[in-house]
């Protein structure tokens, strides 16, 4: 689209000095840009667009004969004017010189914001390395900062995806969270009769027999889940997602419903008194 627009200034220019000129082609291979470029409502090349149609507007207003014909054409397929501009283009593109438009296209901005935004996440995970003390996040040794969201985000339901995020950073309805930031809820794992084990995010992963389903399926892949030396971040590799989260769901793992209950005393019999109902 930039370079239909600033084709139009050149022939604006060009025939300022051969107004006996009245047929014009323009070729383009970019069938998008010949449709966008006619559109007047707003679009991220909007700028391209306005510069396009006011010099359209121009050339008819002082030669009202001149007819201009716009045609796609199958890139570089027998029109050798095609590879001589795109020769010019990369040269143009490497070389310094005063800017043709000072309009801002607003892809350019977003596409600069999003470059920083990626930078300043990536320098920020360079500058604090995951410390194997911390255990919480281990994750972040195999996710890589992107703004992109991957292929089974959009397919995941918000509940899912919830469970997902607290299994990843270790804040969720599990005992180890709840021993750290919330004291006053108990802490045992519910698989548990004598209260002893901990719930925590290695027992439900690697131990729990309440997540048992589709724990199957994580061992073929690593036999050596069970072994508490066994780094989960392996997790969290792109192609073994699908595989976490078939479980996650399978396993009802980290939902609020498996969260650590307190358990009521055992009642004792009171033997003196008939059930109620029952008169002697």
């Amino acid at each position: 689209m930039f370079a239909l627009a600033h084709a139009s200034s050149f022939l604006l220019r060009w025939l300022s000095t051969h107004p006996h000129v009245s047929n014009v082609h323009f070729f383009s291979d970019s069938s998008s840009s010949l449709k966008v470029i006619f559109k007047g409502t707003p679009h991220p090349s909007q700028s391209t667009s306005i510069l396009f149609h006011t010099n359209f507007h121009r050339l008819f207003s002082t030669l009202p004969n001149l007819r201009v014909h716009i045609s796609w054409v199958l890139g570089h397929k027998g029109i050798a004017g095609m590879k001589i501009a795109d020769s010019l283009t990369k040269k143009a593109a490497k070389a310094k010189g005063p800017r043709l438009s000072h309009a801002a296209s607003r892809s350019g901005p977003l596409l600069e914001i999003e470059r920083n935004a990626r930078s300043r996440w990536r320098e920020h995970r360079e500058s604090h390395p995951f410390q194997e003390s911390s255990g919480f996040f281990p994750a972040s040794q195999s996710i890589r900062p992107s703004l992109k969201p991957p292929k089974w985000f959009k397919t995941i339901s918000h509940p899912d995806y919830s469970r997902y995020t607290q299994f990843a950073t270790g804040h969720g309805y599990t005992g180890e969270y709840y021993s750290r930031f919330v004291p006053k809820n108990p802490i045992h794992c519910n698989c548990d009769q004598s209260d002893t084990i901990v719930q925590s995010r290695d027992h439900i992963l690697r131990h729990c027999p309440l997540h048992e389903k589709g724990r199957g399926a994580l061992r073929v892949q690593f036999p050596k889940l069970l072994n508490p030396q066994w780094s989960i971040h392996r997790l969290f590799q792109k192609s073994i997602t699908p595989l976490l989260l078939s479980w996650l769901v399978a396993s009802s793992a980290f939902s609020s419903t498996h969260a650590p209950r307190r358990r009521e005393p055992p009642v004792t019999p009171n033997f003196r008194d008939p059930p109620a109902g029952v008169s002697l």
